[in-house]
């Protein structure tokens, strides 16, 4: 009788665990990371394009691609993003973006972690056990 109530309990251990794990949805606040148009800029073809600004306001490094987004259905997207930068906290970068219709102008955002053990132990910990947002899209208010 013992054993069955061990091995009971044991499985809703694991059960909870793994629910934990899979299925208990992301959250956390937000990066801190503001998007917003800065003007319009000449590029080397002569065409005018949007220049947009991209400040780091939280206290962590991160990785920012700037692009397009285009909605293709309720849960699909096409991102078509450019090469990322890492900006450091309280920082800014100024990127262009061509305008491509019905696109909106989008940046993705992504915590900084070091490539050693550490950093990908706390990586796990972030995701998985405190269930931190680390990768974040944020959109310009307007469309392009």
């Amino acid at each position: 009788m013992k054993r069955i109530k061990f091995i009971v309990g044991l499985i809703i251990v694991i059960a909870g665990g793994a629910y934990y794990v899979f299925l208990v949805p992301l959250r956390g606040p937000p990066i801190g990371v503001t998007f917003s148009q800065r003007g319009y800029q000449t590029n080397a073809n002569g065409q005018t394009i949007p220049a947009y600004s991209i400040s780091n306001g939280s206290p962590y490094a991160i990785y920012a691609s700037a692009g397009t987004s285009i909605q293709t259905s309720p849960r699909h997207m096409i991102l078509n993003v450019s090469a990322t930068e890492t900006l450091k906290p309280g920082t800014e970068t100024i990127v262009s973006i061509l305008p491509v219709s019905p696109a909106r102008a989008v940046v993705l955002c992504q915590h900084v972690y070091s490539e050693s053990f550490f950093g990908r132990a706390s990586w796990l910990l972030d995701v998985y056990i405190l269930k931190k947002r680390v990768v974040e899209r944020v959109y310009v208010s307007d469309s392009l």
